[in-house]
């Protein structure tokens, strides 16, 4: 079925997809509640903000440039969280265990022989290897034919920061001076509901630019 996950930013339509549409029904005949909870934390939380400093330059007993001397500092910042439904794949608890018992492929023991039941005996797993099974996600979904068996949410983010700083100078009416210099970030990492498959994206721009204008005669400028 086509399903349409709304939220305050608008409606995102999931295309129809037999075989992922099969397995969600399968999963939601079996414990609705995980599916539940996975749509009811879709949001898309969206904060912008920024200011502008602005004013003649002017120091106390060392230089006035009211009239002639200006500077101009701006920040925007957004800081957006797209989330989304998702089901991924992760290791089955069982396996975490050394239970390969309801893998249909006889495991061999690279020691010589096999695996009996296809059952490796906690002995033999390494410290290392339980330690870096603790920080993976665990199911909390039955997995069907070992297929997807975690659900929840995906997170997308756009952190972006802009900053400009600007100088105008005036020599005269005819001379005219002025300097700018922009930064610009963009983050955008997607984390999605099994963690180790991070995806971090950045970029970063930056300018500067000087001009000078000069007026010959009100037809003739040179800048």
């Amino acid at each position: 079925t086509d399903e349409d996950h709304q939220d305050q930013m608008g409606i995102v339509k999931t295309p129809p997809h037999p075989r992922r549409d099969e397995h969600i029904a399968e999963v939601d005949a079996a414990d609705p509640e995980p599916r539940r909870q996975q749509q009811r934390q879709a949001h898309a939380p969206r904060n912008q903000f920024g200011m502008v400093l602005s004013g003649p330059v002017y120091i106390p007993k060392l230089y006035n440039g009211r009239d002639k001397t200006f500077w101009m500092v701006n920040y925007e910042g957004q800081r957006e969280k797209n989330e989304a439904a998702s089901l991924a794949s992760v290791i089955p608890a069982d396996f975490r265990r050394g239970d390969f018992s309801a893998f249909p492929t006889q495991l061999r023991d690279p020691l010589g022989g096999v695996f009996a039941g296809n059952i490796i005996p906690e002995s033999r797993i390494e410290p290392i290897s339980r330690r870096y099974l603790e920080m993976h996600p665990l199911p909390n979904l039955p997995g069907i034919n070992f297929g997807s068996n975690l659900a929840g949410v995906d997170q997308q983010l756009n952190n972006i920061d802009q900053l400009f700083a600007r100088g105008d100078h005036s020599f005269s009416d005819k001379d005219k001076l002025f300097a700018r210099v922009a930064f610009f970030t963009f983050d955008f990492p997607t984390i999605p509901i099994n963690y180790f498959s991070t995806i971090d994206s950045q970029i970063k721009a930056s300018n500067a630019v000087l001009s000078h204008t000069h007026i010959f005669s009100p037809t003739l400028i040179n800048e």
